[in-house]
C-alpha cells in the first residue's frame, strides 16, 4: 500500500499504522514510518495526524527508556491541542507528561501534571478517557504511596472498562489494583483480581501479560506463607 500512497489522511493513517505493527519490536521501522506522517500531516495541515504522530513518536521513545525524547514529543501533542482548543487532548496530553514523570519516579511533577489533567479529561466525559485517566492515577497514587486513594481511581477503572468492555484496560487495571490489595494486606481480594486478569491475558493470548500475572501471583502466596503455591506460580 505504500507504494501507492499519497500526499493525504489516508497515506498518514497508513504510516501510522505500520509505526504502531513495529514500535515494540522494531523502534528503527517505527520511526521510519512515524516521520513519513508527520511529514504528510505537516504538508497537507492535517491537523489530527500531527497530534496522532506525536504522541505516536512519544510511544516509541517511550518504550525504549529515552524519556527526554518522550516528554519532547508530549510537550508537542500538548501544544498542537492548545492551537486548536481542544480541551479533551489537552487534558490527555498534560495527563501523558505526568505519567512520564511517575515512570521517571519525579513523583511531585507528576502529580502536578495528572491532576491538571485530569480535571480536563473529567469535564469532557468521555468513558475511554476518563478509565484510562483512573487507571494512571491509581498507579500514581500506589507510587507516592497512598494505597488508599490509588484503590478508589483503580475500582473506578475496572467498573469503566467492564462498561466500555475494553478488555485490556481491564487487565491493566485489575493488574494494578491487585498491587495496592497486597500492600495493603487484603491478600485475598489481589488473588481474585489477578485470577480475573489471568484469564484475560489467556484469552488475549498475551503471554508478557500472563507472565507479570503469574509473579504476582507468587508475590501474594509468599505474603500468605503458602509456599506450594508460591513456586507453582513462580514456576
Amino acid at each position: 500500500l505504500v507504494s501507492t500512497a499519497g500526499k493525504d489522511s489516508a497515506a498518514v493513517k497508513l504510516y501510522l499504522e505500520i509505526g504502531s505493527l513495529y514500535d515494540a519490536n522494531d523502534p528503527a521501522v517505527a520511526l521510519l514510518y512515524l516521520r513519513k506522517a508527520a511529514q504528510v500531516s505537516r504538508e497537507i495541515d492535517y491537523s489530527p495526524g500531527n497530534l496522532k504522530t506525536m504522541r505516536s513518536l512519544a510511544n516509541v521513545f517511550r518504550i525504549q527508556g529515552q524519556f527526554d525524547s518522550t516528554l519532547h514529543y508530549y510537550r508537542q501533542a500538548s501544544l498542537l491541542s492548545e492551537k486548536g482548543s481542544d480541551s479533551l487532548n489537552i487534558g490527555i496530553s498534560l495527563f501523558n507528561i505526568g505519567s512520564t514523570y511517575r515512570i521517571i519516579a519525579k513523583l511531585d511533577s507528576a502529580l502536578h501534571y495528572c491532576l491538571q489533567g485530569s480535571k480536563l479529561i473529567e469535564a469532557y466525559g468521555d468513558k475511554s478517557a476518563q478509565a484510562k485517566m483512573n487507571n494512571g492515577m491509581q498507579l500514581l497514587y500506589y507510587y507516592l504511596p497512598n494505597y488508599e486513594k490509588a484503590i478508589s481511581y483503580g475500582e473506578k477503572a475496572v467498573q469503566q472498562a467492564r462498561e466500555i468492555k475494553d478488555d485490556n484496560l481491564l487487565l491493566q487495571s485489575l493488574s494494578n489494583l491487585s498491587m495496592s490489595y497486597k500492600d495493603l494486606q487484603q491478600l485475598d481480594r489481589s488473588i481474585s483480581v489477578l485470577r480475573e486478569a489471568l484469564k484475560l491475558a489467556e484469552k488475549a493470548g498475551d503471554i508478557y501479560a500472563e507472565s507479570a500475572i503469574l509473579v504476582n501471583l507468587g508475590g501474594v502466596y509468599l505474603e500468605k506463607k503458602d509456599y506450594v503455591k508460591l513456586r507453582k506460580y513462580a514456576l
